[in-house]
């Protein structure tokens, strides 16, 4: 497989930690072996997945988000779009079970702002400045922002506490799935979402909808693993390919889930994070 770019060290008070790189790496060639299903999923192991945190808006627990720099998260612009007082957030770090996870606040909340302008859901990515730096561990780690697109029905994984089903309860033990990358010609087709696709969403699932994440189709509505990450992996290392956005329903049969495209929104993430980091 070519080279993707190479994950940046990050410095920490106990190590030297590489982003899109799990402590226990053996673990994630054990994974998709649980027989609880969420939508087609699986119990993901602790530590598998270190980057996704959860986001709680007061106590309810409304959509998931990827650890990209020790205290910026991204995440859906669709899940804090409506309220953007940071005080009313939280995220939870450290765990595959939410009752064991650590609770972070969140100080700033910026959203795209070509957000739901250009048309409806595009742009929808979100960053949320964390009150600390985190400390990275076996728990706790990054994922890489993306240096090249993914390629057609190459197989990602998404995460997240979502429903167990599109009329169910969310998770409290974070699932997986794996979903193949659609390209956006078939995923604009009229079987599919016939031109609802904008250049910055991905679409990524299956025809038969035997996996997919449970999106939120209008803003304002969450059902979980909105804001989480569609992560592929090139040579040892997970890169954020995508940020789940929308859909219809969950495992809808033609109903692919679609994803806020990481790498078209890359450059407005870096220069946000770097000239807001110490702000």
């Amino acid at each position: 497989m070519e080279m993707r770019g190479e994950a940046r060290e990050v410095s920490t008070s106990c190590a030297e930690y590489r982003c899109g790189k799990p402590y226990n790496i053996s673990q994630q060639k054990d994974a998709g072996t649980a027989e609880h299903r969420i939508a087609g999923g699986t119990d993901a192991l602790p530590g598998q997945w270190p980057w996704v945190v959860a986001l709680y808006k007061k106590a309810r627990l409304i959509c998931a988000g990827s650890l990209i720099e020790d205290n910026f998260v991204l995440t859906a612009a669709h899940c804090v779009y409506s309220n953007q007082n940071p005080s009313i957030y939280t995220v939870l770090v450290g765990s595959t079970h939410l009752r064991n996870a650590s609770r972070v606040d969140i100080v700033k909340i910026y959203v795209h702002p070509l957000f739901n302008k250009v048309m409806p859901r595009a742009y929808d990515v979100a960053l949320l400045k964390l009150s600390e730096n985190l400390d990275m561990g076996p728990n706790v780690g990054l994922l890489c922002l993306p240096v090249a697109p993914p390629t057609n029905m190459e197989k990602c994984t998404v995460v997240g506490w979502g429903y167990l089903s599109e009329d169910g309860i969310p998770s409290d033990s974070l699932q997986e799935i794996q979903v193949p990358v659609v390209p956006n010609v078939v995923c604009n087709d009229i079987y599919h979402y016939a031109g609802m696709v904008h250049r910055t969403m991905l679409c990524a699932g299956y025809d038969e909808g035997i996996k997919d994440a449970c999106q939120a189709m209008h803003v304002g509505m969450f059902q979980g693993d909105s804001g989480g990450p569609l992560a592929c992996l090139y040579n040892d290392t997970w890169y954020s390919q995508g940020v789940v956005s929308w859909g219809y329903g969950c495992a809808r049969p033609m109903r692919l889930g679609v994803y806020a495209r990481t790498l078209a929104m890359k450059t407005w993430i870096q220069s946000t994070v770097t000239n807001r980091r110490r702000h």
